[in-house]
């Protein structure tokens, strides 16, 4: 029964644990805003990992990530961007906003899982110095369009000074994040 999109708005609009729309961090198009055209650009979702060594993911489809998962890191479940705002940084700026926030935590790693045929997002990664350190096959299921493999990727960072250094977009519009503040990221 239940439609993929209510199961999403359901998880994600629980308070107080990892997948919520707390640990979502959203960019807008603020040309779009005041608009009826797609205000959404893009959307990062991390939390910090702490895993409980007692714990056994019991479904066969999800035990594979469950066993990828990188203890005390910042885990980044998803990162996404409309393909209307690809190739402008946006994916590239909110990666960065995740080691931001991992340094934030006091983690000195972030950590993510990606389908070894993704690789536009692989790519990506590596070029952000993110490795692949561990993998799993990935268990066939109909809402998972990959098989293969799903790589669990790692950057440790250096303790030096963190804050990022200002950055040039391409994107010809100035962008908002979630709490309306009009940063450009």
């Amino acid at each position: 029964g239940e439609a993929l999109l209510e199961v999403g708005a359901r998880r994600y609009g629980r308070e107080g644990v990892n997948f919520s729309y707390q640990n979502c961090f959203i960019v807008e198009d603020c040309r779009s805003v005041n608009s009826d055209s797609q205000p959404i650009a893009g959307m990062l979702q991390a939390f910090p990992m702490h895993i409980d060594p007692a714990y056994v993911e019991e479904d066969e489809i999800l035990r594979p990530y469950s066993e990828l998962e990188q203890n005390n890191s910042y885990y980044v479940s998803g990162v996404a961007v409309y393909p209307e705002f690809r190739n402008n940084k946006i994916g590239w700026r909110l990666m960065q906003r995740a080691e931001t926030f991992a340094r934030i935590e006091g983690l000195n790693s972030v950590s993510l899982i990606v389908f070894e045929q993704n690789a536009g997002a692989k790519r990506l990664y590596e070029r952000l110095g993110y490795q692949v350190i561990s993998s799993r096959e990935i268990v066939p299921h109909p809402l998972i369009h990959y098989t293969g493999e799903a790589l669990l990727m790692v950057k440790t960072m250096k303790n030096e000074g963190w804050i990022a250094e200002p950055l040039e977009l391409n994107y010809p519009g100035p962008l908002v994040d979630s709490d309306g503040s009009h940063e450009t990221i």
